[in-house]
């Protein structure tokens, strides 16, 4: 039995292999450890931390590579922060929903 809470997300590695879970008193997680030396990891990821990475690395997409729409408006240029292209990016997005919503 471990001291770790029992939760969506969590893994237990032994000796590089990963090892099936289960709860222990309702809260807690249980799993079997050979006699003797081991090494023992407990990993927590929830759905949550791998939503957190893809929302992170697009957003680093959008903010490094400037578009060719951006380049050639108002003077911008390719080599503007990214916050002024992002801030580009939403005046043009809002540009076109008042464009839309007028038709």
């Amino acid at each position: 039995m471990s001291s770790e809470v029992a939760a969506p997300g969590r893994r237990v590695v032994v000796n590089g292999r990963e090892v099936p879970t289960r709860m222990v008193e309702g809260a807690f997680i249980g799993f079997q450890v050979p006699p003797g030396q081991s090494v023992v990891r407990v990993v927590y990821r929830p759905m949550s931390y791998w939503g957190s990475v893809a929302v992170a690395l697009l957003a680093a997409i959008v903010l490094a590579v400037p578009t060719a729409e951006y380049s050639g408006r108002e003077g911008g240029s390719a080599g503007s922060s990214p916050l002024d292209l992002l801030e580009t990016k939403l005046s043009l997005h809002n540009e076109l929903g008042r464009t839309r919503r007028r038709e």
